[in-house]
């Protein structure tokens, strides 16, 4: 479950693009399986947890792993996770300079990194500033 469940998605959409899925597949039939059952059978899986998570609202920390399973899933083919109303709940969590962020910001990152600049002169806090 979590992201446990979408890691295995995401290796194997490694495997397929890498060409090392042959293995995978040889494996699954040993064990009376395909490979492509497998991956359908666990972005299923992937597919359910993400629609409890939406009907039971998600908290801010979970953000980032909705967003992992619409990828994972999406990038080997199950559209089923384009739904208009997570991709739009996705793009609202977005920051106007392009970035995700969630209980461990972003901006941090940048105050701390910018911080530098100024005290060194090479980037006054007003255009800091114009990036948030």
């Amino acid at each position: 479950t979590g992201y446990g469940l979408t890691h295995q998605v995401l290796y194997f959409l490694v495997a397929m693009r890498t060409g090392c899925d042959k293995h995978l597949k040889e494996l699954a039939r040993k064990n009376g399986d395909n490979f492509h059952s497998i991956v359908e059978k666990t972005c299923w899986r992937v597919y359910k947890e993400a629609e409890s998570a939406w009907m039971y609202g998600l908290l801010e920390e979970e953000q980032d792993l909705f967003m992992e399973r619409i990828f994972v899933c999406s990038s080997v083919g199950y559209s089923e996770f384009f739904r208009l109303n997570w991709l739009t709940s996705v793009l609202s969590w977005q920051y106007p300079y392009g970035c995700y962020g969630g209980v461990w910001r972003w901006e941090n990152v940048f105050t701390e990194y910018f911080r530098g600049f100024v005290r060194r002169g090479n980037i006054s806090r007003e255009e800091i500033d114009r990036v948030y």
